[in-house]
């Protein structure tokens, strides 16, 4: 269904409760693009490979000890928006420190604490 931009704003004008939802949920997404290009401008590659990982742990989990989705050493440097062999050289020292194991493309976390610590500094919505 779409709304027209006159309706949009008789709604808004007459509902003050839908208004302030509406203006809530703004607000949020606000939030959210602000701190996705704070984490791009300010966080080290390794720290944006760390909040990769916690970001799609939370958003697919994870099964057999593996992040229940599969992606290339490039996916997650497209994802951040770093080289890949940054990821790789990112990946292994995480490997050596035993905060991830990885089999293939298949990646799993080890100490989601420690890692979530480790960028706890730059990203004020680690639970979103």
């Amino acid at each position: 269904m779409l709304f027209s931009k006159d309706n949009l704003q008789n709604t808004l004008l007459k509902d003050p409760i839908f208004t302030y939802d509406m203006m809530l949920f703004y607000a949020n997404e606000l939030n959210r693009s602000e701190a996705k290009v704070k984490s791009l401008s300010q966080m080290t590659v390794r720290e944006r490979v760390v909040d990769a990982l916690l970001y799609i742990n939370r958003k697919f989990n994870h099964k057999n000890n593996f992040l229940d989705i599969q992606l290339s050493r490039k996916d997650y440097a497209d994802f951040i928006g770093t080289t890949e062999e940054q990821v790789i050289r990112v990946f292994s020292a995480l490997k050596k420190e035993k905060l991830i194991h990885s089999s293939g493309k298949k990646i799993g976390l080890l100490d989601i604490s420690k890692l979530q610590k480790e960028i706890s500094i730059h990203n004020f919505y680690l639970h979103i």
